[in-house]
């Protein structure tokens, strides 16, 4: 018996597009719900001719072992990158962040229409605690609806949409409230009503900007230079670090991008410079993905899935976090090892944390390179152990 995988390449295999297509266009519950449904020949429940259950699945994507594919499916449903990643038969026309709400167009060739979609993510601005518990980046990026609002024949401009939008909520009574209250404002700020009241032009001008060309998440993933990371990766190693780090070791480094290592080098933004081209600068890649996608960054490097995430080339071998303590603070060490296919090689990466409790920012850096797999996870077990002894001392 064939297992579903809730992994995006394979669902866009085996999604029935004509299926889920119609199945949205009359607004039938979740978009992601029916793309995986229409995964299924539903007169025998089966997929490849294996028989499987479909209800089962549906409860499965809900499970925590499948959070980081929601999380991603998630965002991607809010940005409106779903379907277009899906399949070549649909286009992003239009896009609004209204920060809980997002509303956009999508072309599809197969339907002959654009279909107008709304998602909307209520927990999004949620206080840092909330219920007694910590709100997590799960619990952000929930979703609450995306589905089809209607489906249209004509193509709109950008102005056209925004006046439709308006108009939806003054048919159902809240249009005063929404722009009174700043509704239509971004998660970055910008607020569209008051744009659009003082000039329409200005609007049109600033809109697609603001939109259209934001980094997000999936640009790493398409710009990716292997070749580039890998040899930042290996001058990383050749930078002295111990534990506890120190800030004092990166005299001598071994650079292929000059003075880079102002600070400790930092396996993310070594990340950024690699994807870095003539239509991308370092800093707008770093400061649009923070914006559009910095609690994904965060989960993938916690869990060890950032590389992985962003190229097959590598594999998460090992994952361990451990919490120290000395007189004032805590100390939180991740040690993820990860193997490389394109060198044959296992890298050690860490991620420090000193007083992870109030924020402060921390350190994520090659720390070494391995030949085999064993050796790395030996030297782990001893840096833990050393690290053990060395705040023990504290304690005292």
């Amino acid at each position: 018996m064939n297992k579903f995988k809730f992994d995006f390449d394979y669902i866009k295999k085996n999604c029935n597009q004509k299926k889920f297509l119609k199945d949205i266009v009359d607004g039938n519950g979740d978009m992601f719900l029916n793309v995986m449904a229409s995964c299924f020949d539903h007169d025998l429940n089966v997929i490849n001719n294996d028989f499987v259950d479909y209800e089962k699945i549906a409860d499965d994507y809900d499970d925590k072992k499948n959070q980081e594919f929601k999380l991603t499916i998630n965002k991607s449903q809010f940005d409106g990158t779903l379907l277009p990643k899906l399949s070549d038969d649909f286009k992003l026309e239009l896009h609004f962040d209204f920060g809980i709400q997002s509303y956009y167009i999508i072309s599809s060739k197969i339907g002959k229409c654009y279909l107008y979609i709304y998602c909307e993510r209520l927990s999004f601005f949620t206080e840092k605690f909330y219920n007694g518990r910590a709100t997590t980046v799960y619990d952000k990026h929930g979703l609450t609806v995306n589905f089809v609002k209607t489906s249209l024949k004509k193509k709109l401009t950008m102005v056209q949409f925004f006046e439709l939008i308006m108009e939806w909520d003054k048919k159902v009574g809240l249009f005063q409230k929404h722009a009174h209250e700043g509704y239509y404002t971004s998660t970055d700020g910008l607020d569209y009503y008051e744009l659009y009241k003082k000039d329409t032009l200005k609007f049109l001008e600033k809109t697609p900007k603001k939109i259209n060309k934001t980094f997000i998440f999936d640009d790493l993933v398409q710009n990716f230079d292997l070749k580039k990371f890998i040899e930042c990766l290996d001058n990383q190693c050749e930078v002295k670090m111990t534990n506890p780090p120190h800030y004092k070791y990166m005299e001598g480094a071994k650079t292929v991008f000059p003075k880079i290592y102002e600070k400790p080098p930092d396996i993310y933004f070594d990340l950024l410079r690699s994807c870095v081209n003539k239509n991308m600068s370092f800093e707008k890649l770093r400061d649009d993905i923070y914006k559009s996608s910095g609690d994904l960054i965060h989960s993938l490097i916690e869990s060890g899935k950032l590389l992985p995430g962003v190229s097959n080339n590598f594999q998460l071998v090992y994952n361990d976090f451990q919490d120290y303590f000395d007189n004032e603070f805590s100390h939180t060490y991740g040690f993820t090892i990860i193997s490389s296919k394109i060198n044959n090689n296992f890298y050690l990466s860490v991620e420090h944390d000193k007083d992870k409790i109030i924020g402060q920012e921390g350190m994520y850096y090659c720390m070494k390179r391995f030949e085999d797999k064993n050796s790395a996870i030996k030297f782990v077990k001893a840096e833990n152990k050393n690290l053990k002894k060395y705040y023990k001392k504290f304690l005292k």
